[in-house]
């Protein structure tokens, strides 16, 4: 029985996804599987991705461009875990992620965990990333996106209560901000580890830095 899916939607990341999978592979907790979905890539990605291809623990999703959404949906879809960790393809894990996660799990039953990350830009480490869940929907709602996907482990069944990413592709980039926002209109609760767990690497092209990324969030807010 695998405890932990994850799932790495991969679009044009052929300079990073290599560090990001081996940061998943040199886990401590081994019951995993790793679902990488190729959104459609025109460049090396999915070539690289067919290098794993005689590991057990990997599985390759490939598909025409459809969007982070959708990207991630079909990966959670295709999910054999009991849990669900999400994974940006730029980001990286520290080597014990999985299993303090995984003690987290059996000392307090949470169905969603974060846990902080530390933030590199041009590979120079700057600061913290804090991903302390906000109080209240109104606090995540009105101060914006705090959670990290990349720092976020989801009990698979949360998805058969909540649904799934929104895959409109206007918003595309706040499809994360977007799904905590209905995590906790359901009344759900985020337990969080203190603890920088991994790696939000800064020097890799964000989307939230596109120009209609303010227009993305007022749609949000209607």
């Amino acid at each position: 029985m695998t405890f932990f899916s994850v799932i790495v939607p991969c679009f044009n990341v052929e300079d990073t996804i290599i560090q990001t999978i081996s940061s998943v592979q040199n886990q401590t907790f081994k019951s995993f599987e790793i679902v990488a979905i190729d959104d459609g890539s025109t460049d090396n990605t999915l070539k690289i991705l067919k290098l794993y291809d005689n590991d057990p623990t990997f599985r390759i999703i490939s598909q025409n461009n459809k969007g982070l959404g959708y990207a991630r949906n079909i990966g959670i879809r295709n999910a054999k875990g009991d849990f669900v960790c999400l994974l940006d393809a730029d980001d990286l894990w520290k080597y014990n992620r999985l299993q303090k996660i995984y003690n987290c799990i059996n000392s307090f039953n949470p169905e969603l965990i974060s846990n902080d990350e530390i933030i590199y830009d041009e590979n120079k480490k700057i600061s913290y990333l804090i991903n302390k869940p906000p109080k209240n929907f109104r606090s995540l709602l009105l101060g914006g996106n705090t959670l990290s996907p990349s720092a976020m482990t989801i009990k698979k069944s949360i998805f058969d209560s909540i649904g799934y990413f929104i895959e409109d592709r206007e918003l595309s980039g706040l499809e994360d901000w977007d799904y905590w926002l209905r995590v906790y209109k359901n009344g759900k609760i985020i337990h969080y580890i203190n603890e920088p767990l991994g790696v939000y690497r800064r020097d890799v092209q964000n989307m939230s830095k596109e120009n209609d990324f303010f227009k993305k969030v007022l749609k949000i807010y209607n």
